[in-house]
């Protein structure tokens, strides 16, 4: 039986900075959190972030861009 949208395990998760993954996650759970740190973070250089993460429904989902500067 499939499960309902957005209630299946997050299989992948991706943190993403200016267009590029910087943070694969795998965590195969309902529920997702982590931590990650920029150590090269310049703050005169602008940046933006987003997360994308797939179920294994293969539902996915998107969060909208977090610029940083």
């Amino acid at each position: 039986t499939p499960t309902p949208d957005g209630t299946d395990k997050i299989t992948n998760a991706e943190l993403t900075q200016n267009s590029e993954t910087v943070k694969p996650f795998e965590p195969n759970e309902l529920n997702f959190e982590a931590i990650w740190q920029d150590l090269n973070f310049d703050a005169n250089e602008p940046c933006y972030f987003y997360i994308r993460q797939l179920q294994a429904n293969n539902e996915e989902a998107i969060s909208s861009p977090i610029w940083v500067n």
